[in-house]
């Protein structure tokens, strides 16, 4: 699908999207279609976090994945991060219609060369041909990192014992297992279901290369010892 006029030439490029919304997904596609020049394509579009993980990992990738931030499979913060981890050369954009100040940092971190709202269709189509022409961006006093700084850095932590790797949530509820508490009692405390709880440590063990619960409080209370 040819993309059409933004009124600035750039380098062709192929895009992707993730949003687990199916009309905003739709309202986004046709948007890119009308708002961006013919320098770029728009690859694929998908409701699923896992296929565009696996789509950006496995096979030919499109150049930019925009990835909303509110994923209810899993979160798009983690959907960046584990691309990010794994990949030194698609582009990542993170798209919300929520306030930026609450993803900006999270973004960043998680290897994201960029944020933009989802409802201001000027800085989204002028956020999209800057990460494209790889402009440095800064949001308020947040610099987001270019592709090869960000890989570097997250790939250096995963590979030393991935507690790095986790996304904020995951970390807290790691760290409230480490201190004795049960899933149960975790739930409760954090307003999710004892399942939910289950499934982001099966996460987090699989972030960390460990088998078990037991195993990835040991980590982290390696982590600990050692700071």
């Amino acid at each position: 699908m040819g993309l059409q006029s933004a009124g600035t030439q750039t380098p062709h490029f192929t895009i992707g999207v993730v949003d687990n919304d199916a009309f905003a997904l739709a309202a986004m596609g046709n948007y890119l279609s009308r708002a961006l020049a013919d320098s770029a394509d728009l690859d694929w579009l998908t409701t699923s976090a896992a296929t565009a993980i696996h789509r950006c990992l496995t096979g030919p990738c499109p150049n930019m994945l925009l990835v909303d931030v509110s994923m209810s499979e899993m979160s798009g913060i983690e959907v960046i991060r584990t691309i990010r981890e794994r990949d030194s050369r698609i582009m990542l954009l993170a798209v919300t219609s929520f306030p930026l100040d609450e993803y900006a940092q999270s973004a960043a971190d998680a290897g994201a060369q960029a944020i933009a709202a989802k409802g201001n269709v000027r800085q989204l189509t002028a956020t999209i041909l800057g990460v494209q022409r790889r402009q440095p961006y800064r949001y308020a006093s947040i610099d987001f990192p270019l592709v090869q700084d960000a890989f570097t850095r997250l790939a250096h932590h995963r590979q030393r014992d991935g507690i790095d790797s986790l996304t904020p949530r995951e970390r807290t509820i790691v760290e409230l297992s480490a201190d004795g508490n049960t899933s149960v009692n975790i739930a409760r405390q954090l307003g999710l279901s004892p399942a939910t709880v289950g499934t982001y440590i099966q996460r987090a063990c699989r972030k960390c290369g460990v088998k078990n619960r037991v195993q990835l409080i040991a980590l982290l209370a390696k982590r600990r010892n050692t700071r």
